[in-house]
């Protein structure tokens, strides 16, 4: 199978379609599909008052908020979702993307592995009919890169920020196997996740190390569309290809670039 010229910058498909096979490591959220999967799936948790948290979230917020967001939990969500994505932001503003990240472990831990899977797959399936240009869809060319590289020999991986579960639910759609899916890794207590991460966390350079770990060397090639991705497309061997979203973010010196304006998404596929 070969990938269609018309989405790609005439030197990236010259690039792409002359590469050797080895291993490739694919940002999820924003790479591999348009729009953020975990978010989606956050955004189920908040909606809900992330019921599966047992444990008292007083701890997770400043004193300032704290009233209004545990009497808001199970009676307004559309209240409790804007104070927990306020003191998100707030953390970010104050500390940047990682600590934000790493402080929104919490709103996914409380499920098994596979009930974690199972919620992330019917958030996907929901998105995969939804029309808004908010829902989560495949792009439809990596999706024809995916197939092209996987057809030529290479080897295939994602290494993503968001809870490995959630991507782990939906990797089967683009012929990657769940253990190649390197993501945030929750410590599990008695077979629930916690909120506990386990080190490295795949941001900024964790997601080196990560694909190191696991994959037993750098990558050839890498993409990613964010300023996590940017160690992770540096690293990589041959070429770091940096998927630009048109949000003003200024690529690594030497990766190259391709503009995600025109690229199209696959409607309806659901898993």
């Amino acid at each position: 199978m070969s990938i269609n010229r018309d989405f790609w910058n005439p030197d990236l498909y010259e690039t792409l379609s002359r590469l050797k096979p080895g291993k490739a490591a694919f940002d999820f959220d924003n790479t591999l599909v348009k729009n953020d999967f975990g978010e989606a799936v956050m955004e189920r948790f908040l909606s809900q008052g992330i019921p599966a948290y047992q444990n008292d979230i007083s701890s997770f917020f400043e004193k300032e908020n704290l009233e209004q967001i545990l009497s808001s939990r199970f009676v307004d969500p559309s209240l409790f979702r804007s104070l927990v994505l306020k003191e998100y932001e707030f953390i970010q503003s104050k500390s940047g993307l990682e600590a934000s990240y790493r402080w929104s472990s919490w709103i996914f831990s409380g499920h098994t592995p596979e009930e974690l899977k199972e919620i992330s797959r019917s958030v996907w399936n929901s998105h995969a009919t939804d029309p808004s240009p908010a829902s989560v869809k495949i792009y439809e060319p990596i999706k024809e890169l995916v197939n092209h590289l996987t057809t030529n020999g290479w080897d295939l991986w994602i290494v993503t920020a968001s809870p490995q579960e959630i991507i782990q639910s939906v990797s089967g759609l683009f012929g990657i196997p769940s253990e190649k899916v390197l993501g945030m890794q929750l410590a599990l207590e008695n077979g629930v996740h916690s909120s506990k991460i386990v080190e490295p966390f795949t941001y900024g350079n964790g997601k080196v190390k990560r694909f190191q770990n696991n994959a037993g060397s750098l990558p050839d090639i890498a993409f990613g569309d964010s300023i996590n991705d940017f160690p992770l497309l540096n690293s990589a061997t041959q070429a770091g290809f940096f998927l630009d979203r048109g949000k003003g973010t200024i690529a690594p010196p030497g990766t190259k670039i391709q503009s995600l304006s025109h690229w199209n998404v696959l409607e309806g596929i659901q898993v």
